[in-house]
């Protein structure tokens, strides 16, 4: 279960990723409207008012997707730590298991009644 686990950890983790750059595309579309901006004349207020229009709909709209995001982020850190807890409990109780063990010897009539089904 352990690993199962962290699989679906790693794949959520990939899941968030691929959002993340879809979020690093529209910043870089942002920057692209802030280029835009500059190009407009300065005279004509029609022009303005409607790029101010544009420019805060995609800010608002890149702000609440990256508030999100970042909600996602710290759901994902807050559950990745709890299994790493988990996995680091069960990796001690198997290093605890394999000290044990290894402290054991070894004899053949354990291994003749294992074989024989007893």
């Amino acid at each position: 279960t352990v690993d199962a686990e962290r699989q679906r950890m790693d794949a959520e983790r990939n899941g968030l990723m691929t959002e993340r750059d879809a979020l690093v595309i529209e910043l870089a579309a942002l920057d692209a409207l802030k280029a835009d901006g500059a190009k407009i004349d300065a005279t004509n207020v029609d022009a303005i008012n409607a790029y101010n229009a544009r420019a805060t709909d995609a800010v608002n709209a890149y702000n609440q997707k990256k508030q999100a995001m970042d909600g996602k982020i710290d759901g994902w850190n807050t559950r990745n730590a709890a299994t790493k807890q988990r996995e680091d409990a069960f990796n001690d109780s198997q290093q605890s298991w394999k000290d044990t063990c290894s402290n054991r010897r070894y004899r053949e009539d354990d291994e003749k009644a294992v074989r024989a089904g007893r």
